[in-house]
């Protein structure tokens, strides 16, 4: 794994969105589960719609995990999908966008090998421990660009993007 700090990072994407339990029909890192789904929806649709509000060669791809107030009592959360783009307003009907706060992010590159049980607390506790300061729970990010290729492939990676709660200008906890 390979870590890193990104500093003070807003998102604006344009993409496609669920809401629900992404996890009622397959399990976890499934392509057959709602969010691979939800990849083959918007696949398909840029497939067949040139998007002006996207770079011709998308250099990455983003997927967003958004909790809601009742998430934890219900499974439901929101799922985004999409890329970055200057320019959120030139999306079609059909996409949506969604923009997240700059915050400090604790980035960490996993291969798809390295995704064993525990993963997720592993890297939350190893960013708590390099930059000492809590993670923002609400939301996380995956970005998905050219060393990805497949769930399938071990070899395959992935940045996850942890928010960190607010701390000093030199990245530590107040």
């Amino acid at each position: 794994m390979e870590y890193r700090l990104e500093r003070d990072r807003p998102f604006t994407l344009v993409g496609m969105n669920f809401f629900g339990n992404p996890f009622k029909a397959a399990a976890a890192w499934d392509v057959d589960n709602e969010i691979g789904s939800l990849w083959k929806r918007l696949t398909a649709y840029l497939e067949g719609h040139p998007v002006a509000a996207l770079p011709p060669d998308v250099p990455a791809w983003f997927e967003a995990h958004v909790m809601h107030p009742a998430s934890a009592a219900t499974g439901d959360y929101e799922v985004f999908v999409g890329a970055e783009t200057e320019r959120p307003l030139d999306g079609p009907l059909e996409l949506v966008v969604k923009a997240l706060p700059a915050r400090d992010y604790a980035v960490v590159a996993m291969r798809c090998a390295e995704m064993e049980p525990g993963w997720e607390e592993r890297v939350a506790a190893e960013a708590v421990g390099r930059y000492g300061r809590a993670i923002e729970s609400r939301w996380g990010l995956q970005r998905y660009d050219s060393r990805y290729s497949s769930l399938e492939d071990p070899d395959s990676i992935i940045e996850m993007w942890t928010p960190l709660a607010p701390g000093r200008p030199d990245g530590t906890a107040p």
